[in-house]
């Protein structure tokens, strides 16, 4: 039995698409797995930027409140199996504790999105100080048999951070199904328009007080360009893809980029891409894509209104490779998750009354 600690629902994080694909990756592979629902209070971030900070830890503490109940039965049983869709949370260490102390062998794996090994991220930035933090990581990581990231990128900063290799973390990518995004734009008229976007949370990792001094360079000139921040738009998901599908350029200035699931949708979208040379994107995007990071604004302007003016799609082998994210991670943990003959078990774990 494979269990699963999913992160909370947030439509504006990628959690709701995430657990829809990893759901239809599990059965398409006939993995018998159960889901340990977590108790949800809101589905806003009212403190913190990736996920509610106190809301996650509400969800995931009631996550291990209901195995702590499942292994008091003896539901789990040897060679069972953990993944948990963030290795950053309370429950994996009373996981470990729980299994050894009752004599149970299991597997558990994880994906680790990002922690005190980025200098911009919040842990880093808010009690990354603390010398508690480096180690508490560093266990995580060591309690698990497998560790899923988003890129080689990535990869390679935790063992650079930490100073040491770990041979249980794989580069494998992280859910994201390109076909799915492209059918889920409704859009009459698809003619492209003169828009540059900044996909990015509103966060001082994403600058975007750059993309600001990037707009005030080009409409100096070219007032028929646009630039819109889309975070500020309060779109839904379907509203962001048709607004991508009708742009014609994303920008990014961000410290932080392990994965970077805007700039995949732009790509899955056809938008063409200015990054910068550093974070996961020179792994992921062709140089045509990439500027050096002490580009000036002025010149800056100047890709902009080529980029605009002399449009063309772009095409990226990373959606490819991306796609079959979900299924590195399980050819990884094959050898520990049964695959019945009949379809997948698509269970959930509910709250008692």
């Amino acid at each position: 039995m494979m269990w699963w600690l999913p992160l909370e629902i947030i439509d504006k994080r990628y959690t709701k698409l995430t657990r829809e694909w990893f759901s239809n990756e599990f059965n398409k592979h006939r993995i018998q797995y159960a889901i340990i629902e977590g108790i949800q209070s809101n589905d806003k971030i009212n403190v913190g930027s990736f996920l509610d900070v106190f809301g996650t830890i509400k969800y995931k503490s009631s996550q291990i409140e209901k195995l702590a109940d499942l292994f008091a039965k003896g539901k789990i049983q040897n060679n069972d199996t953990f993944f948990i869709d963030d290795i950053w949370m309370p429950g994996l260490p009373g996981i470990k504790y729980m299994a050894n102390m009752s004599g149970i062998d299991v597997n558990i794996y994880g994906i680790y999105h990002a922690g005190s090994n980025i200098p911009s991220d919040d842990v880093a930035v808010k009690i990354g100080q603390n010398n508690w933090v480096k180690t508490y990581e560093q266990s995580l990581i060591d309690m698990c048999n497998g560790i899923f990231v988003g890129s080689e990128y990535h990869k390679q900063n935790i063992e650079s951070y930490h100073d040491k290799k770990f041979n249980n973390i794989h580069a494998t990518g992280i859910a994201y199904k390109p076909n799915y995004v492209k059918q889920q734009i409704v859009v009459t008229n698809s003619e492209r328009e003169n828009i540059v976007l900044f996909p990015h949370r509103i966060h001082p990792e994403k600058h975007p007080e750059i993309f600001d001094k990037l707009e005030k360079a080009v409409t100096k000139t070219r007032p028929d360009i646009k630039f819109i921040k889309t975070m500020e738009q309060n779109l839904s998901k379907q509203e962001l893809y048709n607004l991508m599908y009708k742009s014609k350029l994303i920008f990014s200035a961000a410290d932080q980029e392990n994965f970077g699931y805007a700039t995949l949708e732009g790509a899955t979208l056809g938008c063409d891409l200015l990054l910068p040379n550093k974070n996961v994107y020179p792994e992921f995007y062709s140089n045509d894509c990439i500027y050096e990071c002490n580009t000036p604004i002025n010149i800056l302007s100047n890709i902009v209104i080529t980029k605009i003016d002399n449009f063309w799609p772009c095409s990226h082998n990373v959606l490819e490779w991306v796609d079959k994210s979900v299924d590195r991670m399980i050819n990884i943990m094959y050898s520990q998750l049964p695959r019945p003959k009949g379809r997948g078990l698509n269970c959930e774990i509910h709250r008692k009354s």
